[in-house]
């Protein structure tokens, strides 16, 4: 497994629970990097992280594998990034 091109740290105390309860957001600034994210949910966990302003020099058009540790829990999931004119997009 190759090492991280990018990482970003959200600090528990910064997460803001929805009205219910259910949910968890941030969105802020990171790094430079405009975040968000968001997890939760009634009956499954969904998570949605998205972030803007990110310096991925390092990243190729390609797949990719994207981890997500919280507490002791390990999440990854794949995919592609591909190529529109300078930009890095998914999917």
């Amino acid at each position: 497994m190759r090492p991280p091109f990018f990482s970003i740290t959200v600090p528990a105390s910064a997460l803001v629970p929805n009205g219910s309860g259910t949910k968890l957001a941030f969105r802020g600034t990171i790094g430079g990097a405009l975040v968000r994210l968001r997890l939760g949910g009634r009956t499954r966990t969904d998570l949605s992280l998205s972030a803007r302003d990110l310096n991925l020099g390092a990243a190729a058009a390609g797949p990719f594998t994207g981890a997500i540790d919280i507490g002791t829990l390990e999440l990854s999931a794949g995919g592609t990034l591909r190529a529109v004119g300078t930009r890095l997009v998914f999917p």
